[in-house]
């Protein structure tokens, strides 16, 4: 279960909203005739890209409030509140980056 921050069209533009446990990808790869040989998780990799995007947002508020950059209907608190939200969900371990390679059976 995700928090409710991570279910809005925000996260699901960000593909977390719709996310699968790795047992579920797969469980699909299966039904597809497919045998996982490889599965490796990687949140660090998913942390750490949160945690650019955050900067990017910091960034952005910034210049937008400078008059530096337009960036006119963006809603920084929620891209925020969305941003926190995912990475304090892959520091619980309900969000990751799985890597998965499967072969045809």
């Amino acid at each position: 279960m995700l928090p409710q921050e991570l279910d809005g069209l925000l996260a699901r533009v960000a593909c977390i909203a719709d996310a699968q446990s790795t047992e579920g990808y797969q469980a699909y790869l299966r039904a597809a005739g497919f045998d996982a040989d490889l599965v490796e998780r990687h949140d660090e990799a998913l942390g750490e890209m949160i945690r650019q995007v955050r900067g990017k947002l910091l960034g952005a508020e910034i210049l937008t409030g400078l008059e530096k950059l337009d960036l006119p209907g963006v809603d920084f608190q929620a891209a925020k509140k969305m941003a926190k939200a995912a990475h304090e969900a892959v520091e619980r371990g309900q969000l990751g980056y799985v890597l998965i390679s499967a072969v045809k059976s």
